[in-house]
């Protein structure tokens, strides 16, 4: 996969989350003294591996998750003043 495909596959993905990124952020927020946080990845890993990727992990702090895409890994993530993506290595 070229750069320019990958950094468009990424920004796209990350565009697509937003909303459900949100909705599992607040959730999280809601419900982490008793839940898993490995629950909140199931729908998210179909979503990366819809575009090619694979999911590596979910994290808490920041909550969010990290992906590979090519040759680059990617970290998205949610608080609450801001969403971000941005490539890690």
């Amino acid at each position: 996969m070229e750069e320019t495909e990958r950094k468009e596959i990424a920004s796209k993905l990350y565009s697509q989350l937003e909303k459900h990124m949100s909705y599992l952020y607040l959730r999280w927020l809601d419900e982490q003294e008793y839940e898993d946080i490995k629950n909140y990845s199931l729908s998210i890993k179909e979503q990366v591996k819809k575009v090619g990727g694979r999911f590596l992990k979910m994290s808490k702090r920041p909550f969010g998750f990290t992906y590979i895409l090519s040759d680059a890994t990617y970290q998205v993530s949610i608080n609450g003043t801001s969403y971000s993506y941005k490539r890690i290595k």
